[in-house]
């Protein structure tokens, strides 16, 4: 199964927008979901903190700020 990992934080308009995409694609295809918080992180906020949201799919990163859901679409079923 897909792994999917959204690195982001609190009050991010753009990870908010991206955390949408992603649930109304999870209504539609399987993968494993995990939201990170890099605030929690030191080592993860100095990495993302002007990037974020970061989608990672399977270990590769496949969205930096936006992504659209007919193109998170295309990418999980191919």
């Amino acid at each position: 199964m897909k792994k999917m990992i959204l690195y982001s934080k609190p009050d991010c308009y753009l990870c908010d927008e991206m955390k949408n995409v992603i649930a109304n694609l999870k209504k539609e295809s399987e993968f494993d979901f995990e939201e990170i918080n890099i605030e929690l992180n030191e080592i993860l906020f100095d990495k993302y903190k002007e990037k974020i949201p970061v989608l990672m799919l399977n270990g590769r990163m496949i969205a930096k700020y936006r992504i659209t859901r007919e193109k998170l679409f295309k990418i999980l079923t191919s």
